[in-house]
């Protein structure tokens, strides 16, 4: 009798450790999965010092900060084909994500280039959009976007967006205008694009690199031209940023 309690006290704790090893085991799973495709992304060193703590209660976000410089260019190769990326200013962007639109396929690139081929291209190489707002329009202490619409027109990677007449009569059509746009943002590595599709609406996020124009050729023909970006903030066009570092920020409330 002795023999046999002892038996089943060994079974029982054999199967509470075989239990215990497929929950781990199944933890652990889960743990990979959601890092793999959810999960937090590291940040370098270089990237910590460009991490600020903002409240947006008190602070405003800082304007853009651009420097004209002479004409550059880099060259891609994206899936066979040629890319010309071509540098008109260097560009700093600090904005809470105010919108987000992804690009998979060619549909929407379709329209914006000459060819499928190239909007598929540029949909490849800038799979994100964001808009951004910053200093006062970034502000939460009064809920500004209850008083702003947004209409994304998919197919021309463009964003209308329309105000009230209380934010009109507060701040003024001009500076509602020179406080927000719509960013193109082509990632130039594997980290920056991952930090980019993780953003969410709300984020604050800094993003610098160049403002560019971009060019798909074929046998040495342009085929799609994408551009040039705009470099101005107040003619309701959009940045196409080739971004060397996507950076989030950290929001205090």
């Amino acid at each position: 009798m002795k023999k046999k309690k002892e038996n089943k006290a060994v079974s029982q704790t054999v199967n509470l450790l075989y239990i215990s090893f497929v929950i781990t085991l199944f933890i652990v799973l889960i743990y990979v999965v959601f890092t793999k495709f959810f999960g937090s992304v590291s940040i370098s060193s270089e990237e910590k010092g460009m991490v600020t703590s903002y409240n947006l209660l008190h602070d405003d976000l800082p304007d853009p900060v651009q420097k004209k410089i002479p004409e550059q260019g880099l060259r891609l190769e994206v899936a066979g084909t040629e890319v010309s990326i071509v540098e008109l200013a260097t560009y700093d962007i600090t904005g809470k994500v105010e919108a987000i639109q992804d690009y998979s396929s060619s549909i929407a690139g379709s329209t914006l280039a000459h060819t499928a081929l190239g909007g598929a291209v540029i949909d490849k190489i800038s799979p994100r959009d964001i808009s951004l707002s910053w200093g006062f329009l970034a502000r939460s202490d009064e809920n500004i976007y209850e008083h702003v619409t947004f209409t994304q027109q998919v197919q021309k990677r463009y964003v209308y967006w329309g105000f009230d007449n209380y934010l009109k009569e507060k701040y003024g059509e001009y500076q509602i205008k020179t406080h927000f746009s719509n960013n193109h943002i082509i990632p130039n590595d594997d980290h920056a694009r991952k930090v980019l599709m993780s953003l969410k609406v709300g984020d604050i996020v800094r993003v610098t690199g160049y403002l560019v124009e971009v060019k798909v050729l074929q046998n040495g023909s342009t085929i799609a031209t994408w551009g040039p970006s705009s470099l101005v903030r107040d003619d309701h066009d959009c940045e196409i940023i080739y971004a060397e570092h996507v950076v989030k920020q950290k929001r205090a409330n």
